[in-house]
């Protein structure tokens, strides 16, 4: 469990660099992240994961004009509510 946690977190880091390269290459855009509530995120990822095979969160902010953490709070709930699995 432990480690499935680690590996969670490096690819979670592996994702903000990502997120910090494209942000410095785009400059400063508040428009582009909109902060809606948990549900409706919650109701856009089970849309937009009907037609992927696979998504991970930074995927999912940028389709969905969210921030990162929300994104990844709600794959986390997908996971929970057994809607996805987790690449191993």
């Amino acid at each position: 469990m432990r480690r499935e946690i680690t590996r969670i977190e490096s690819k979670i880091d592996d994702a903000l660099e990502i997120l910090k390269d494209i942000r410095g290459a785009v400059g400063p855009r508040d428009d582009l992240i909109k902060e809606i509530p948990f549900d409706e995120a919650y109701e856009l990822a089970r849309e937009f994961i009907r037609d992927h095979d696979m998504v991970d969160p930074l995927e999912l902010a940028v389709e969905l004009s969210i921030s990162y953490g929300q994104a990844h709070d709600v794959m986390l709930k997908l996971r929970d509510d057994g809607l996805i699995e987790l690449d191993r």
